[in-house]
């Protein structure tokens, strides 16, 4: 497993936020700050911060296109 160390604020919009959940934990290390099954979010982080990493869900049946799954926001 990769351990990250430091992320800066990333926020992404993915086609299922379960898979994409596993996939930051188990491949990737990060902490599941907050998860908001409501709003289809998850929060993870590195462990400094509340969240590192923010991943939502595209609505169902939204077709992916660069707009929508493109990064939406980085700060460091």
């Amino acid at each position: 497993m990769i351990q990250a160390r430091k992320l800066g604020h990333v926020v992404l919009k993915v086609r299922d936020v379960e898979k994409s959940k596993e996939f930051y934990t188990r491949v990737l290390g990060l902490k599941v700050a907050y998860d908001q099954k409501e709003w289809g979010a998850v929060f993870l982080s590195v462990g400094e911060q509340h969240h590192d990493l923010a991943l939502f869900q595209l609505a169902t049946g939204e077709a992916p296109t660069l707009r929508n799954t493109a990064p939406h926001s980085f700060w460091s």
